[in-house]
């Protein structure tokens, strides 16, 4: 099965699990050192994990997007 990381018309896919975890926490940090902690959250489901940038008094912005690729790459 293939896993792919999505992040603002930026994709990539990985063979594992564990290399596409690492990519998206890679991202998350990332993120999180560019609009600071409290402002990164990350939102986990039994199939994907998304990171969504929480600006004061407006909806969250999807940053990134990790999930199983459906019928491989």
């Amino acid at each position: 099965m293939a896993y792919v990381v999505y992040s603002l018309n930026d994709f990539d896919t990985f063979e594992t699990e564990v290399e596409a975890l690492e990519e998206f926490n890679y991202r998350l940090y990332t993120f999180q050192s560019r609009f600071g902690y409290d402002d990164v959250i990350v939102v986990h489901s039994k199939n994907e994990n998304k990171i969504f940038l929480t600006p004061f008094n407006e909806e969250p912005i999807e940053l990134c997007h990790f999930y199983p690729a459906k019928g491989g790459y």
